[in-house]
């Protein structure tokens, strides 16, 4: 299947932080230590698509929502450019399957700081500019005490010749999106793509959970889940179902609109069942041309995405996957990445295994969340 996926990452010192990180198409795992810069890594791609390739009307909201996840927006812009340095410039480089294509493109982002009055003092007002490299965008946001305001100048609302047949870019922070904007995306999904929202639905034990837009006791649209038992359907409202079913049903609706899903931390809010049940549905969405690139710190959840991308049959442990690994990797090829990354003095440094070498290094190392420390010996591959 031809499908467009981001292949490499330069950070260009976002945040701070220099050097590249590879990747591959399918489901990508993204494992390190505590500050390695994996929440950074989703962050620079994002900023990289919502200047170059996406309707800024549309992606700005969930570029947001991805910065407030380290706890305010204003906050989280304001040091995307380290104190001392005048312009950072994450790229990514995009590529297509099977075909010999691929596309560099890259976002310069400055801070200009500048002092206004208010009232009888004098306050700091930031503004953060994000422009494009590879057509006329130009976004810029206010940053001060009073508040966030953005604008945008230029060709922003006309996607780039790469959109053409490509959706979108989406994001899942380790926390919930805004019910607001998980209603528009389920509407949105409903008039573009009628038959995904059959295919939304989770089920755990006897209880089949599905989702819909349904009207509320204010006559307005909202997201409304029922689950079903023995052919009899209970209405439950979504903001009631608790947040790991939440942020399931939002993966759910955001693949159905795009091409690349970046999920951080995948196992918040996961009960080890639900987990099960949404490593089924990844690799289900990663063979069919998805890029999901998603950050965790928990060995149970790579062990089941491993496991996941090689037959129908999810396990929890390293030695039921190691069981499986040598006699699934003959008949299959999964689509599957593992990125193992450190950061050392602001310099970041990445090992990549694909494929089944990939599901061995989860299934035979001791603990593959501790791989970094192969970044530490110069002889390891880069």
């Amino acid at each position: 299947m031809d499908s467009i996926y981001v292949s490499k990452v330069n950070f260009g010192l976002f945040r701070g932080l220099q050097g590249s990180v590879r990747l591959t198409e399918g489901l990508n795992i993204i494992l390190g230590r505590n500050n390695s810069g994996k929440t950074t890594l989703l962050e620079a791609i994002a900023a990289v698509f919502l200047a170059n390739l996406s309707d800024v009307r549309e992606d700005i909201s969930k570029f947001l929502v991805q910065m407030a996840s380290r706890g305010s927006e204003r906050h989280a812009l304001w040091s995307i450019v380290p104190e001392g340095i005048d312009m950072v410039r994450p790229c990514v480089v995009l590529e297509r399957s099977y075909v010999q294509e691929s596309n560099i493109y890259c976002t310069k982002i400055k801070n200009i700081i500048r002092y206004e009055s208010a009232g009888i003092r004098i306050e700091p007002v930031v503004e953060v500019h994000l422009e494009s490299e590879a057509r006329e965008c130009s976004i810029r946001f206010n940053l001060s005490k009073r508040g966030l305001s953005i604008s945008a100048k230029g060709n922003c609302t006309k996607t780039s010749q790469l959109k053409e047949g490509m959706k979108s870019l989406g994001v899942i922070t380790s926390g919930v999106l805004p019910y607001n904007l998980l209603d528009s995306l389920i509407g949105l999904l409903k008039r573009e793509s009628p038959g995904e929202i059959e295919n939304m639905f989770i089920r755990l034990g006897e209880e089949i959970y599905s989702i819909d837009l349904a009207a509320d006791p204010w006559n307005e649209m909202v997201a409304i889940t029922s689950v079903r038992i023995n052919d009899e359907r209970k209405a439950i409202p979504f903001y009631a179902i608790g947040r790991g079913l939440q942020r399931v049903f939002q993966m759910l609706t955001l693949a159905g609109l795009s091409d690349i899903l970046l999920i951080d931390e995948i196992e918040s809010a996961m009960h080890p069942n639900l987990l099960r049940e949404l490593a089924l549905r990844l690799a289900e969405l990663s063979q069919d041309g998805i890029q999901i690139i998603t950050t965790t710190q928990s060995l149970e959840a790579a062990v089941m995405l491993a496991s996941a991308t090689l037959d129908k049959k999810v396990v929890s442990t390293q030695d039921e996957l190691l069981e499986k690994v040598e006699d699934a990797c003959q008949k299959a090829k999964p689509r599957i990445g593992l990125i193992i990354l450190e950061t050392i003095d602001n310099k970041v440094k990445s090992l990549l295994y694909r494929g089944c070498d990939a599901i061995k290094h989860i299934a035979t190392t001791i603990d593959p969340r501790l791989s970094y420390v192969l970044l530490h010996n110069p002889s390891s591959k880069r």
